[in-house]
């Protein structure tokens, strides 16, 4: 947000991005009417990517099909930064396929305007967008002074799952594996995982199968060394007795491994040659979450319901990022 000199007034940064100029155009007219924006412009990815960095806008209009780098790439890339997470992204586009509103969504859009633009209809989400940005941005900040409450529980151990969310009773699921993606993504609150990371996190024989593609890309010592450490802090997690464990899945061994196996292009791989996989890995673990979501609705309806968009997102990435922190005893 910036000031308007002449008035004193904050002023909020909408940034447009469209690789056609006409559209640009267009869009800098209509928010000229609203006398509370500030209107920067980006025609492609990169540099769109750049005046998110520079500029911080308060809320970010994406057109979807651009030649270098698409919408949803760069949405992902937005919502993966934890400094520029909470900036709303609405694409702007001509494709009106169900399919494709379900990939922006699951990409991290808030909502979607498309062309033909109807100029009323353009200022009413811009300003329904920023209304609720900076609400949400006011609840951040009163949080921040506030220290939270460790009263969340999602935790295996060898006879299934121990559940307890906001104070409420806990109940016990039978293992399930949605029930690992879920505890992959409540550990680590706003970071987000390609789906191949949760896939590798939380099962034992499609991690060895990607350890197995990495022959080539990493030493065979080092290689050998992190199938073993796999084993340990991973499975071994899986089995554990006593009481809970507060904090991260991954130790700082776990994470490099991951760095090099993403290197390597085994994880995250956005290749055609990889689509196949990722498409396969995309729609098992979200029917697999969605599954034990259901599962948890029997027991606890604000729990299941908490489970939801927005505050996870579902899709190539995966992302646990309420609004409002909530801590988990892993």
């Amino acid at each position: 947000m910036t000031t308007d000199s002449r008035a004193g007034k904050p002023r909020s940064t909408v940034l447009v991005v469209d690789d056609n100029a006409q559209n640009l155009e267009l869009l800098e007219v209509y928010l000229e009417d609203l006398p509370e924006v500030r209107v920067v412009t980006a025609t492609n990815g990169l540099e769109a990517l750049t005046r998110v960095e520079q500029d911080r806008p308060d809320l970010i209009l994406l057109d979807i099909m651009m030649p270098d780098q698409d919408g949803y790439a760069v949405c992902r890339e937005i919502k993966r930064q934890v400094a520029t997470r909470h900036i709303p992204v609405v694409f702007i586009t001509a494709l009106d396929e169900r399919s494709d509103e379900i990939l922006g969504f699951e990409a991290g859009a808030a909502d979607y305007i498309t062309k033909p633009f109807a100029p009323d209809v353009v200022m009413a989400r811009v300003r329904n967008q920023l209304r609720h940005k900076f609400a949400l941005d006011a609840l951040r900040d009163l949080a921040r002074g506030q220290q939270p409450v460790a009263e969340n529980l999602f935790r295996a151990h060898p006879a299934g799952w121990e559940i307890g969310f906001s104070g409420q009773p806990h109940f016990q699921l039978r293992d399930m594996l949605g029930l690992a993606y879920l505890q992959c993504l409540l550990a680590h609150p706003g970071r987000y995982f390609s789906v191949e990371e949760v896939v590798f996190l939380a099962v034992a024989k499609e991690r060895e199968a990607i350890l197995q593609r990495a022959t080539g890309h990493i030493d065979a010592h080092s290689l050998q060394y992190y199938r073993q450490l796999t084993k340990e802090v991973l499975e071994g997690r899986q089995r554990q007795e006593g009481p809970p464990v507060a904090g991260t899945l991954l130790s700082g061994m776990i994470e490099q491994l991951m760095g090099e196996l993403r290197r390597a292009g085994i994880l995250g791989n956005d290749s055609l040659l990889a689509i196949d996989d990722r498409e396969r890995y995309r729609k098992s673990v979200g029917n697999a979450i969605r599954r034990a979501t259901r599962e948890i609705a029997e027991h606890d309806l604000a729990l299941a319901s908490h489970l939801q968009f927005p505050n996870l997102r579902l899709g190539y990435e995966l992302v646990y990022a309420p609004e409002m922190p909530v801590f988990w005893l892993v």
